[in-house]
């Protein structure tokens, strides 16, 4: 996916810029969406199937975007260009819209997306950081040594 192989320039995807702006509007509709007991179940210790017509309310509470936004955030995230208002929303996220999410999850049965998730959230998050401060650091390289020196340690 090289924009030097595109005929066309106009037809060129850039895959990381799509991913960031689709990240940004799966935080975004998470964050002023997701709100606690959202399909209104009321007993929270009940066990999904003891739910009756818990599809037909889901699909009532959870419309189609939503449900695309939860289950997908953390992948468009991972292959984004993280920039800071998306660490700042990932942050919005961790405080506010967290637990609502779980419980999405659990309600559409996905709870198996949880750890994958918040693991390459932290991992992108994490990646990001040191190479912001590799790349803006006054003292990047010896930065870049020490870490070195660590990882030939196995201290990584």
């Amino acid at each position: 996916m090289s924009k030097t192989r595109c005929d066309f320039p106009g037809f060129f995807v850039d895959p990381s810029l799509h991913h960031t702006e689709i990240a940004r509007s799966c935080l975004a509709k998470i964050i002023s969406s997701l709100r606690p007991n959202i399909c209104q179940i009321g007993e929270p210790s009940m066990l999904n199937d003891d739910v009756a017509d818990l599809k037909e309310t889901m699909e009532n509470c959870l419309p189609g975007d939503l449900r695309y936004a939860c289950q997908y955030w953390a992948l468009h995230l991972q292959s984004s260009n993280l920039d800071q208002s998306l660490v700042d929303l990932c942050q919005s996220f961790a405080f506010e819209s967290i637990l609502h999410w779980l419980e999405v999850l659990s309600l559409l049965g996905d709870t198996g997306r949880v750890l994958p998730s918040l693991k390459a959230v932290r991992e992108t998050i994490s990646v990001s950081f040191m190479i912001s401060l590799l790349n803006h650091s006054v003292k990047g390289k010896e930065l870049e040594g020490h870490f070195g020196a660590a990882q030939s340690l196995g201290l990584d």
